[in-house]
């Protein structure tokens, strides 16, 4: 992996974290932050099957809340480490899911947008490889849940901002990479 921040993003089940794999199978020292939680039957065997297909070497963190804090530690410990975060939209998912019940739509909008612009601000300052990962939602018609609502707009607008600090995006669409390098557009 050239980029030192390199960030996928696409649909669900388009590829993403296969083309992560991928782009991390040089590495040796991997530390994966793994976002997702065991909701159910069928969630529990997915990501047992994801950590299965990494090579035992990495290191896997499972971290569904707090992930600027996960984030923070494990490149505390590990300061040469490349680090794949998969996926920001699932934590965020995950965030609204504890969170909806105590918020009302705007404040939860708001506390997210704090969280997510957090963890932007230490990705953006972080020296070391990043790998991130993040579905887009932006191409699907405006939800009726609040819920949803909330999650659409936090992950379009923590995507624009990985994408902002990012060296490197690739876009992936029925397993096809799309990618460009950062600097084209910064000129």
């Amino acid at each position: 992996m050239k980029a030192k921040l390199l960030f996928i993003s696409g649909g669900s089940w388009s590829g993403k974290t296969a083309r992560a794999n991928q782009m991390a199978s040089s590495s040796e020292d991997v530390i994966w932050l793994g976002t997702a939680l065991p909701t159910s039957p069928s969630t529990s065997e997915r990501i047992a099957i994801l950590k299965a297909q990494r090579p035992q070497t990495w290191t896997t963190v499972d971290t569904p809340f707090d992930l600027t804090n996960s984030f923070l530690s494990a490149r505390k410990k590990h300061p040469q480490s490349l680090i794949i975060i998969d996926s920001v939209s699932q934590w965020i998912g995950n965030e609204i899911a504890k969170r909806s019940s105590k918020h009302d739509e705007e404040q939860l909008a708001n506390i997210l947008i704090r969280d997510t612009d957090e963890l932007c601000h230490h990705i953006h300052q972080d020296l070391g490889p990043i790998i991130m990962v993040s579905s887009d939602f932006g191409a699907s018609p405006p939800p009726q849940d609040a819920a949803l609502r909330v999650l659409r707009m936090v992950t379009g607008r923590a995507n624009q901002a990985i994408a902002n600090v990012s060296d490197q995006v690739e876009l992936m669409m029925a397993g096809i990479v799309f990618s460009t390098t950062m600097k084209t557009f910064r000129s």
